[in-house]
């Protein structure tokens, strides 16, 4: 199959005069070099470079309401992935803001639990004390 074998690596500068150099290493990893016959019977494998993880934008709730505003200015109803696409936000963090934002009272839900969109409520985001969103 193959061996295991150790790799080292300095913890301090060493030079020809250093005193008991063999104490100023320490071990770095253990690796796997696989028997040469094997590894032509397997052949080449490939390695599927994972996905990378994106981070969301970091946002204060002020910068998060003005760009709100801004969206219901031009649209009516709104979803999460139109919020997250106006916040640049992961789906995850764009739901924990939503449900901020609910529970502020500065949105509603006039659709269903599992299908939600979204509203202003009435005075936030430019919609008048006196609106009544249709629901």
């Amino acid at each position: 199959m193959g061996y295991f074998y150790p790799t080292l690596t300095a913890t301090e500068e060493i030079s020809a005069d250093t005193p008991r150099k063999n104490s100023k290493v320490r071990l770095k990893a253990i690796q796997f070099r696989s028997d040469k016959r094997l590894k032509q019977s397997v052949g080449t494998v490939k390695i599927k470079q994972m996905k990378r993880v994106k981070h969301s934008a970091k946002l204060s709730e002020v910068e998060i309401d003005m760009r709100l505003k801004e969206y219901f200015t031009d649209h009516q109803i709104m979803q999460r992935s139109d919020f997250q696409g106006i916040t640049g936000m992961v789906r995850s963090t764009a739901m924990i803001h939503i449900r901020r934002l609910r529970k502020e009272g500065k949105l509603l839900n006039i659709g269903i639990s599992n299908q939600p969109i979204y509203v202003p409520a009435p005075g936030f985001y430019g919609k008048s004390r006196d609106y009544q969103p249709v629901r």
